[in-house]
């Protein structure tokens, strides 16, 4: 425990091997030792459990457990399952392939201490290669604009107004950069059943509750390989990354769906947690209520036949700046399913989806 915290770190794992000791040595290297370390598996196929237990074995004074019995299965419910199992005051997120700063958690731990209002506390990152070899890429651009205004080692309020709106429609905040306190987690978590943006969530509640602040330091190095669970590494064309595609062709119908469903978590939250006089939380809902449109209305093109689906998606897209905004990607991966795909498999599809 450091200045009265209590400090848990949630890892989820998958085929981590490579990179999983090097992420752990960073973590028990540090400066601040965390109290707890909580490890989640979603089922790896490697070493990466046994090389788990054997760090574990080795450090027998560090709280270190590893949990393989998710029920779940993608990043997001297995963050959110080492999640369910943390006892800290304050709970940082971590990647299975990142390296850290030997000061990150000393230096978080006094953003908190410092400021008591604080819910949730991110900081810059720069990244590297699969060798830990630094690269020049840049990391985020909403950070960086962050880091541009301040100077090394200032700690910024982020207001709310306008952060939450932003927030609402755009998750700009990556979980390895996230700290979060247990007040937090007690009305964010569990997380939405999607299978992605647990970090988003997070950023959203905090700023809802106008308690999120900003380090300007680099305390993470972001590894960037073709493996990334996060989909940022260089990936190419490869056999893998080509059926990565064409998955995503079959399942876009999964885009709609978790707009729809975040969308409706967001305004429940505000509903539940903020007051009127809130102005951020206040500015988000019609933010929320345009991004539930969108949502609707790709399902709808996704349910309608081959020529007047494409016309109802391509409307939007020209119509909708928000959904442009939202990728091209998506825009042509939705475009392909309705034009490849029956109406019958593409409602099969969906069907199948909403059971899960």
């Amino acid at each position: 425990m450091y200045k009265g915290k209590k400090i848990s770190v949630a890892i989820a794992t998958y085929d981590g091997e490579k990179y999983i000791q090097e992420q752990i040595e960073s973590i028990l290297n540090q400066t601040v030792v965390p109290d707890e370390i909580i490890i989640s598996d979603d089922g790896s196929t490697d070493r990466t459990v046994d090389l788990l237990q054997e760090i574990a074995d080795s450090h027998p004074s560090i709280n270190i457990y590893i949990y393989t019995d998710n029920p779940h299965h993608g990043f997001a419910f297995n963050f959110g399952y080492a999640v369910s199992h943390c006892s800290g005051d304050v709970l940082f997120l971590c990647d299975q392939d990142d390296i850290w700063n030997r000061q990150k958690v000393e230096h978080i731990i006094d953003v908190y201490y410092q400021y008591k209002d604080a819910l949730c506390v991110f900081h810059n990152a720069t990244s590297i290669d699969s060798d830990g070899k630094p690269i020049n890429d840049l990391f985020s651009t909403y950070v960086q604009s962050l880091a541009n205004q301040h100077p090394i080692g200032g700690i910024i309020k982020v207001p709310g107004d306008p952060n939450c709106e932003k927030a609402a429609s755009t998750p700009l905040i990556n979980g390895m950069i996230m700290s979060v306190s247990k007040e937090l987690l007690s009305t964010a978590f569990p997380f939405p059943p999607i299978a992605s943006q647990h970090d988003g969530w997070l950023w959203f509640c905090a700023e809802a509750l106008d308690g999120c602040y900003y380090l300007n330091e680099v305390l993470t190095y972001r590894r960037l390989h073709k493996n990334n669970t996060s989909g940022v590494g260089k990936q190419g064309f490869g056999k893998q990354r080509i059926k990565k595609i064409l998955h995503n062709m079959m399942r876009q119908n999964d885009v709609a769906r978790s707009r729809i469903l975040y969308s409706q978590y967001m305004q429940r939250y505000i509903q539940l947690n903020c007051s009127e006089d809130n102005i951020g939380a206040m500015k988000a809902l019609p933010t929320l209520s345009h991004v539930l449109k969108i949502g609707e209305t790709e399902l709808a093109a996704a349910s309608s036949g081959r020529l007047s689906g494409a016309i109802k998606l391509l409307n939007l897209y020209i119509k909708d700046v928000r959904y442009r905004k939202s990728g091209s990607k998506i825009f042509l991966y939705e475009l392909t399913n309705i034009l490849l795909l029956s109406k019958k498999k593409r409602i099969c599809i969906l069907e199948d989806m909403m059971k899960e």
